[in-house]
């Protein structure tokens, strides 16, 4: 199996940082004191000179004419079967009511870092797949590549960038394993193009990325994990992580919630799910109904609404691929994405979008 794909299971793992502040202990003040702003150089790679890890920087795209974009560039040497490579994960949803998937996959000594313009290029040799600027004041992502008799077409200019967030600084933990998260654009604007083929649209909409980086392999420890991203403006938005170990142990479940209100950016802690309810879907159980009690601040409930995607991570592997996947990560790896709404005490329900996956 290649080292993409085990990078890609990742993907969605999100994890709480180990300096965050714990309200309680600070007479209930928010996290604030403790986020600082990302400066366009922390947007390379952490780990390309090691060994062991995967890094990924996850983008999720929302367009107005109702398509979506999941792509998820990344570097990783997971498997001791092969060698260090880089890729792209590309999922688009509706285009004229159809779903499209291409993975690509690129030796590590291919990737070019280059300081003028902060262009992270996976393939320089046809100059094909990229994404450049330095954040907040500039961001550009373009794909131009095909599989399977589809091509990609993909340029899309990224605007009203808000700064980018590093909750404490930066590190996590998982099971005493470090791991570092940083939000590069938790709101943007875009505009460009997408489509396959000869069907390739003018879009706008609005953009979130963020960028995940570790040493070693954690998904035999991962239960499932919840993305919640609510976009109203760049002085408006909202960002919610979290993460259920295997365990089901409370204090190894971690997570916090992300919130610009009117410019200030604040941080807070929360317990686990209580009240959840759920559905099936391709007979596997997803949480459509859950909340999240916060220290010193009322809960947030989630709602999940509009199925958009749901499908197993393995579905393009072969047998033998299929079942190492399995081994190496302690089961299969379901995506389930859709939409919904965050809900506070004081406040009316927020649309937004969810990404989730459970393993089994």
């Amino acid at each position: 199996m290649s080292s993409l794909l085990l990078t890609l299971l990742l993907s969605s793992f999100l994890f709480l940082p180990a300096g965050f502040q714990d309200p309680a202990q600070n007479e209930c003040r928010d996290s604030e004191e403790s986020i600082t702003f990302t400066k366009p150089d922390d947007i390379w790679s952490k780990t390309k000179d090691g060994s062991s890890f995967s890094e990924f920087w996850n983008y999720q795209i929302y367009l107005d004419n109702g398509m979506s974009l999941y792509m998820i560039f990344s570097v990783s040497d997971i498997s001791p079967f092969s060698s260090a490579v880089s890729g792209l994960r590309i999922s688009m949803y509706d285009l004229d009511g159809e779903n499209f998937e291409i993975s690509r996959e690129y030796p590590l000594e291919n990737l070019t870092q280059e300081q003028d313009g902060h262009k992270f290029n996976l393939n320089p040799r046809q100059d094909n797949i990229w994404f450049r600027g330095a954040l907040p004041d500039h961001h550009e992502i373009y794909v131009n590549t095909a599989k399977d008799g589809n091509r990609f077409d993909i340029h899309l200019t990224f605007d009203n960038i808000s700064p980018g967030v590093i909750a404490g600084d930066g590190k996590y933990t998982i099971n005493g394993k470090e791991v570092g998260v940083i939000t590069h654009i938790p709101f943007a604007t875009v505009s460009g193009h997408a489509g396959i083929n000869d069907n390739i649209k003018e879009v706008s909409g609005t953009a979130y990325m963020d960028h995940t980086f570790h040493f070693e392999n954690t998904g035999r420890s991962l239960h499932s994990g919840y993305r919640f991203v609510h976009h109203n403006s760049p002085g408006e938005w909202e960002v919610t992580y979290f993460i259920q170990p295997k365990s089901m142990n409370e204090q190894d479940f971690i997570g916090y919630h992300l919130s610009n209100s009117g410019g200030t950016v604040t941080a807070t802690r929360f317990g686990v799910p209580f009240g959840i309810k759920s559905f099936i879907s391709d007979q596997r159980v997803f949480p459509s109904d859950f909340s999240l009690q916060r220290e010193c601040h009322p809960p947030l409930r989630y709602q999940f609404r509009k199925e958009i995607d749901r499908r197993s991570v393995f579905a393009d592997l072969n047998w033998v691929a299929r079942n190492l996947a399995r081994r190496v990560l302690g089961g299969e790896i379901y995506d389930h994405r859709g939409t919904g709404y965050i809900i506070t005490d004081e406040n009316e329900p927020k649309p937004g979008y969810v990404n989730y996956f459970i393993a089994r």
